[in-house]
């Protein structure tokens, strides 16, 4: 039997979905309707003025570019380091970019920032 190889986009995903159950949550959807991702979210979207990273438009959708503990629970200096404010059509980009190249989020927002 032929193992399946393992792209960084499934390794993103696994690592997520372990903090999100240690973490206490079901799915990573029961976690964005948390208060904790709602705090998080709103603090980030109000640190850049609710304003797309890549095109400037007025924007409300925070994509993670790292799922970290720190980054999921909103510990420490840094954690609005791992997220990224977009306008929905940026947002649907850099997830098309990601599960087209098989690539881990942060690793498809690199690649996409440096273009």
């Amino acid at each position: 039997m032929k193992k399946k190889k393992t792209t960084g986009r499934s390794k993103c995903f696994k690592k997520r979905d372990k903090w999100i159950k240690k973490l206490g949550f079901i799915t990573y959807q029961n976690y964005l309707k948390s208060g904790i991702w709602k705090k998080i979210r709103k603090e980030k979207l109000d640190e850049k003025n609710y304003r797309c990273f890549y095109c400037g438009v007025i924007a409300n959708e925070v994509h993670h570019t790292r799922y970290t503990k720190p980054v999921l629970l909103g510990l420490g200096d840094y954690y609005l380091s791992g997220l990224v404010v977009l306008c929905r059509n940026c947002h649907q980009d850099i997830s098309d970019f990601a599960k087209e190249n098989k690539l881990h989020e942060g690793r498809a927002f690199q690649l996409k920032n440096n273009e």
